[in-house]
């Protein structure tokens, strides 16, 4: 069994990229031509894009006390649901959390923005402080 630091350490070396197989170098392609992991990947993570337009998002936080090593906790659940341009509610995204802060939301906004979404018409919120700045921070014209 060849020793995988060693293979690591021939692998940084330029001269030695060549000998490795197509498909230990990031290329989506296995040698003989077929799409590997990431050729694999790619249509599943696609799906995972979102719609660039939602005309309202309804952003909301659920509590729940759930068992946490024995012990009662409480944990939040924030949730974005969104109606697109063709009226469609789509679920854009839950997150479980240890409590509500405008600091978790800014994380759960920059994420459905990194998911494809370029703008939002309208946010529907409880308006917890700072929930606006954050809202503004990563998408500038909604109306909230």
């Amino acid at each position: 069994m060849t020793n995988p630091v060693h293979l690591r350490q021939r692998h940084n070396h330029k001269r030695h990229q060549g000998s490795h197989p197509r498909h230990l170098r990031r290329s989506g392609l296995r040698h003989n031509g077929e799409p590997g992991l990431t050729g694999k990947i790619l249509p599943i993570a696609k799906e995972w894009q979102l719609e660039s337009v939602y005309a309202v998002v309804f952003l909301d936080t659920i509590h729940f006390r759930v068992r946490s090593e024995g012990q009662p906790v409480k944990k939040a659940v924030y949730i974005a649901i969104g109606i697109n341009l063709d009226g469609r509610k789509d679920v854009l995204g839950m997150c479980v959390g240890e409590n509500e802060s405008d600091k978790f939301w800014a994380t759960v906004l920059n994420g459905l923005r990194n998911r494809g979404v370029e703008d939002i018409f309208i946010a529907c919120t409880e308006n917890l402080i700072g929930f606006s700045a954050a809202i503004e921070a990563a998408f500038p014209k909604t109306e909230i």
